[in-house]
């Protein structure tokens, strides 16, 4: 065997392992870190040098084929990375409703990694396309290629090849009843995002989560509160623990105009109205853009008296103080708790019961905000650790429960904290894995002996099932009802116990019936 032939093989052998190896970051774009590109980048010198001057031929314009395809799917395959999975209903939700305020840190991160992988990929095809004399339609066969096996076509398929099952969701969805009992407890609605109870494992997480498990004896803690479908991002969950309800997609038809919109979920009774109806007075805190995904538009359109994001954080404090708790694009939760002390000293003087619900914002995918308090700088930053996020946010939320029940005022409280969705870590990006995961869901009552202490509730239930859970742990609700959830303090099975996980999935399935009942005239 002549050199020139060992080094064509060597170069057609190397071009195609390197397109397979591509091939394998656009299934699962998050291999990338697992992959030496020191090793790649040699290589790729050596079939070159190797492949020369077959490989290197003038290219063909069909080249630009693969490379476009390959670009297009880019977003999809970037979000992978990110987040460690796609979800088309999320991504549907956030084109129609704006990106607003994203963290674009985290996908450019995730972006310049696999736009090299595309270039290799592109690359060795040309090479191939060269060396085995291929015509322009091999090109057409990469690109079509790499337009199957990537998350968006996957997801998408299996959607659409998922059986619908028939199903009485649409019917099913229940006004609540409301019926005052004893005195309005004010209620304390901490959100923690992304920090479910995942992070219990001490194998993988340490005891960063030991600070929401040192409180069990205080209160009742569920356990088996799962993510069903339309109840993954942080608005999802928000309004499926607000309304009973899954987030699923009203089409693309709010693309460009919901600044416009005046109503969100406007047919339906939620959290807030609810308690707005009994007398309660309302407040909304995060620290990112409150017009993130259509959130703006909830809070407006469902009862808040007071709505506060990053832009109204900055109206109330200092250059200094702001730049010192900047992360990304929010304010870290330092702030956010700073400030929720502030609108409750605000709201405690007025007779009426109070709502205050706070987004936090620590443990997001694979990477987290460190508050500014929690470093050793004094100033918040991003990282991957997420040992230290979590950590640091539990540290903030069990300080600021420190100073309420320091000055809390002389009447019953509910205090509840729920993580908004499962964090987005890509090691458990399958449905399997999905269902053996839980969200925090724990109350404290104060003043209010029906709230059991060092209890667990292991009822199966999701997202939607803490609505009326909420409700009735606060003596707001007669009927332990409410969208298509069913209290976990009352009797009643939930959706998930009658039906099980897999099942509540498929029946939320291109389920168009229910996805009208949700929207109604929106």
């Amino acid at each position: 065997m002549t050199l020139n032939l060992l080094r064509f093989y060597f170069a057609l052998i190397g071009s195609l392992g390197l397109a397979l190896a591509s091939c394998l970051v656009f299934v699962l774009p998050y291999v990338y870190p697992l992959i030496n590109w020191t090793l790649v980048t040699i290589g790729l010198i050596a079939i070159g040098a190797a492949g020369y001057p077959n490989a290197w031929r003038r290219p063909s314009y069909w080249v630009m084929v693969p490379l476009i395809v390959g670009l297009l799917i880019m977003p999809a395959l970037t979000v992978t990375a990110g987040f460690g999975e796609f979800d088309l209903l999320a991504a549907v939700h956030h084109l129609s409703f704006g990106m607003v305020g994203a963290d674009y840190g985290i996908i450019i991160r995730a972006l310049r990694p696999l736009v090299s992988v595309l270039l290799v990929y592109v690359v060795c095809v040309y090479w191939l396309s060269n060396l085995l004399q291929m015509s322009f339609k091999g090109y057409y066969f990469a690109a079509l290629l790499i337009a199957m096996i990537n998350p968006l076509s996957i997801n998408a398929m299996n959607m659409v090849m998922t059986p619908r099952v028939e199903n009485d969701l649409a019917v099913r969805v229940h006004d609540p009843g409301v019926e005052m009992n004893g005195v309005a407890p004010d209620v304390l609605l901490i959100y923690l995002e992304g920090l479910d109870r995942e992070f219990l494992d001490r194998s993988r997480f340490g005891d960063s989560y030991d600070g929401i498990a040192e409180l069990a004896p205080q209160g009742l803690t569920f356990t088996q509160i799962k993510q069903v479908e339309g109840t993954g991002w942080s608005l999802a969950g928000i309004v499926a623990s607000h309304c009973g309800l899954p987030l699923l997609p009203n089409g693309l038809r709010n693309m460009y105009r919901w600044g416009d919109q005046e109503a969100f979920l406007g047919d339906h009774r939620c959290l807030s109205d609810v308690m707005s109806e009994v007398g309660y007075q309302t407040a909304y805190i995060m620290g990112g853009v409150i017009e993130f995904g259509g959130i703006d538009l909830f809070i407006k359109s469902h009862g808040y008296d007071t709505a506060i994001g990053r832009d109204q954080l900055a109206e109330r404090y200092s250059e200094e103080r702001l730049e010192l708790g900047a992360a990304v694009r929010r304010y870290d939760d330092a702030l956010t708790l700073d400030t929720a002390k502030d609108i409750y000293q605000e709201m405690a003087p007025i007779d009426d019961p109070l709502l205050l619900t706070i987004l936090t914002y620590g443990p997001h995918g694979k990477s987290g905000t460190v508050a500014s308090n929690c470093s050793q700088t004094g100033r918040a930053y991003e990282t991957e650790d997420l040992t230290e996020t979590v950590r640091c946010t539990i540290q903030n939320v069990r300080s600021f429960l420190s100073w309420w029940e320091s000055v809390r005022r002389d009447r019953p409280a509910l205090v509840l904290l729920v993580s908004d969705h499962l964090n987005h870590l890509w090691l458990y990006d399958s449905e399997e894995a999905q269902e053996g995961r839980s969200n925090t869901f724990f109350a404290m009552g104060y003043d209010l002996p029906h709230i059991p202490r060092g209890e667990v509730n292991d009822r199966l239930g999701s997202m939607m099932d803490v609505f009326p859970t909420i409700l009735s742990m606060a003596g707001i609700i007669s009927d332990g009802r409410g969208g298509l959830g069913v209290s976990l303090v009352d009797e009643g099975p939930t959706l998930l116990e009658q039906r099980g996980y897999y099942r509540i999935n498929r029946e939320l399935n291109r389920n168009y019936d229910l996805q009208q009942v949700i929207w109604g005239s929106d």
